[in-house]
């Protein structure tokens, strides 16, 4: 009689265990369930689901503006880039340009000094040959005149 017992009586600490005693809207109920007891669905009211539909929105919201000024800060940064590489270049070619003028007005200041320095030899050279000339025709013309002490 105890082996039948021992089965009986632990069913019936089980039953007792899981069984409720619940009140809804169609009246009291007993319920008996090895389950787990399930929480009854709470009732949402509309401002919270309004308030989550808001935080869900603010969150999509700023997941897109973050990518979206993600984006927008990577190409203002290739256009910098861009713009600087375009600038470094055509200050390059104008400083070339200005290096060219430049060595060619030395150049040319060079070739001019040159020329204005023979036309000044030149001038030099003839006045030279000049006063040579006029030495000897007073010489020449001194010359018997001349004596010797």
């Amino acid at each position: 009689m105890a082996a039948c017992l021992l089965p009986a009586a632990s069913l019936v600490v089980l039953a007792a265990g899981n069984t409720r005693l619940q009140k809804d809207a169609s009246g009291w109920s007993l319920q008996f369930s090895l389950l787990p007891r399930r929480e009854t669905a709470r009732a949402v009211t509309v401002d919270e689901v309004s308030k989550l539909a808001e935080e869900h929105l603010r969150a999509e919201l700023s997941q897109r503006f973050e990518r979206e000024r993600s984006i927008l800060l990577d190409a203002v940064d290739r256009r910098l880039e861009e713009s600087r590489e375009t600038l470094v270049r055509d200050l390059s070619h104008a400083l070339a340009r200005q290096e060219e003028t430049l060595s060619a007005g030395f150049r040319s200041d060079k070739e001019e000094l040159l020329r204005r320095g023979r036309e000044v030899e030149q001038i030099v050279g003839t006045e030279i040959g000049r006063t040579r000339e006029m030495i000897g025709a007073v010489l020449a013309a001194s010359g018997p005149k001349v004596t010797e002490q």
